[in-house]
Order: C-alpha cells, then structure tokens, then sequence
C-alpha cells in the first residue's frame, strides 16, 4: 500500500483535472418525487453536452437503500436470536423433565402430604422461570461485548464502517418478555407430566 499527494496521482493517470463523480446540492427540503425529477434532468443534459452518465443518484434515495440493507440485516439478526431462544427452550425442557424424574421422590412426598395438581404445576413453572430470569441476567452481561463485535463485523463487510454502538432499552424489555414466555410455554409439559404422577406410581418407581 503506497501513499502520495492527489495531485501527483492524477499527473501518472493522466487524469488531471478530471473527476469519476459529482455532488450537485439542491433544496434540502425538497421531497424524493422532486429529486428524482431534477436527476432526469441532469443526465439528460449530461448525456447532451456528450458526458457518459453512469448513474444519477439523489440522497433520499441512496439513504432509503441504506437502510433497506440495515432493516434485512436486523431482521436476520432477530432470526437468529428468536432460533437461540428456541433451542434454549427446548433444552429448558429436557432439563426441566430430568429434574422431575430425578425428584419423583419429593414429589412423592408432596403428594403424600396432600399437595394438589396445582402445586406440583406452580413449583416447575416457579423453578422454570427462576431459570429464564438467570439465562437473562448472563445475557445483560454478555450482551453489550457480543453485540459489539456483531455489529463491527457486520457494518464493516457491507457498508465499510464500523458504526455508531448504541443500546436500546427497549430491546431489553422486549426480551425480557420473550424470556418469561418461552420459560413458561418450556415448564407446561414438564409441569403437566409431574401433575399427572400419582403416589402409587412414585412408590412403584426406582
């Protein structure tokens, strides 16, 4: 990689006093109609003058491409973070499920004492959400270096820049709700299961 004076470099591409692009300011308050009309007319009179437009492009225009781009990469983002969620829900139940085998004895005893379905069901959801409340409480602290490595990554292989890094509390209210919903819906079947052992079965059990 060399460096050298714009002047010099365009001296050995014989391309002095030349230029590959134009800005031309117009009104800032103007709409997108209006410079989509004025750029017609700017490569017309380009092309008359025998200048080869490759394009004319207006502000408004390269700006709503822009963030065409940055709405596709977020919504692949939420993609992957709501299959994350998923597949921790699913391992939320495999775990739940375990544990209750593992306490067919407690249960048991719970049942011995008289403690209704009610219970047993409000006990694995308790122990499901205390669960979700801990993966979201990792998440607080692991989400600001994650997402900041993601996003330099990310902005500087499409648009060549690292970007602003900012958060959004609401962000982590919304997941915050997710977190409660999958826990739940994740404790149902677990919870439903243990509701349906009765002591006969868990004396019978080894």
């Amino acid at each position: 990689m060399a460096y050298l004076p714009f002047e010099d470099l365009t001296a050995i591409t014989h391309q002095s006093g030349q230029s590959s692009s134009y800005r031309l300011s117009i009104d800032p308050t103007g709409d997108l109609e209006a410079q989509v009309a004025l750029s017609k007319v700017i490569n017309a009179f380009l092309e008359e003058q025998g200048y080869q437009v490759a394009r004319v492009d207006s502000v408004v225009e390269l700006a709503e491409n822009t963030a065409d781009t940055a709405a596709i990469l977020i919504y692949v983002m939420l993609a992957l973070a709501i299959l994350t969620a998923l597949v921790g829900s699913i391992g939320l139940t495999g775990t739940l499920g375990i544990n209750i085998l593992e306490r067919i004895s407690e249960i048991g005893i719970l049942r011995a004492i008289g403690s209704n379905n009610q219970s047993i069901i409000r006990m694995v959801l308790i122990e499901g959400l205390v669960t979700g409340g801990l993966s979201y409480l990792i998440s607080l602290v692991l989400v600001a270096p994650v997402t900041l490595v993601l996003k330099s990554l990310c902005m500087i292989s499409i648009f060549g820049t690292a970007g602003n890094f900012l958060l959004d509390w609401k962000g982590f209210a919304i997941w915050f709700v997710l977190i409660l919903v999958f826990s739940v819906v994740s404790s149902a079947v677990p919870a439903k299961n243990a509701s349906r052992l009765t002591i006969r079965e868990v004396l019978a059990y080894e």
